[in-house]
């Protein structure tokens, strides 16, 4: 899951070294940001694709009662009654290796679970949303009841092998 303030849409996306595409046609129902997986270009955004769905991130996912993600190169988003994996269909984003060798690009991975606040990503969108009040630092230095409702509920974690 990636995404800032109340975006309502999910984004997945690989930050890596250089030399890591993805194909500009790809089976997947998101909407690509941008072919380069290079952190050292387009400010570190990545290869990313936002999530068809509008209530797969923020807001609108909470009030659907949240849901779950299967992540296996391809990102697939369903409410949290639907886990039927035969019936996942067409995933949100696909990351196929054609063009990029995930070997070199990748080391084991961890599950890293966070609340960044004005990181480089929420930090750059702060002042653009409308109402917000002083700098994204200061407002996390003097509202801490601001964040009284920032937090992840997890029912549970799981690994799965297919």
């Amino acid at each position: 899951m990636e995404g800032v303030n109340d975006q309502g849409t999910n984004q997945a996306t690989l930050h890596t070294s250089p030399d890591c595409l993805m194909p500009t046609s790809r089976t997947m129902a998101g909407t690509p940001t941008y072919d380069t997986c290079d952190v050292t270009l387009n400010f570190n955004a990545g290869c990313g694709v936002k999530f068809p769905t509008a209530s797969s991130f923020g807001p609108a996912f909470n009030t659907n009662g949240g849901g779950w993600f299967a992540s296996y190169c391809a990102y697939i988003s369903h409410a949290r009654s639907f886990v039927n994996p035969d019936a996942w269909g067409t995933p949100a984003a696909y990351f196929p290796n054609t063009f990029c060798d995930f070997s070199t690009h990748f080391d084991p991975q961890n599950i890293i679970i966070n609340l960044t606040l004005c990181g480089d990503w929420a930090g750059s969108t702060y002042s653009q949303g409308t109402g917000c009040p002083l700098t994204c630092v200061d407002h996390v230095n003097y509202n801490a009841s601001a964040f009284t409702d920032a937090y992840f509920d997890f029912a549970s974690i799981r690994k799965a092998t297919f």
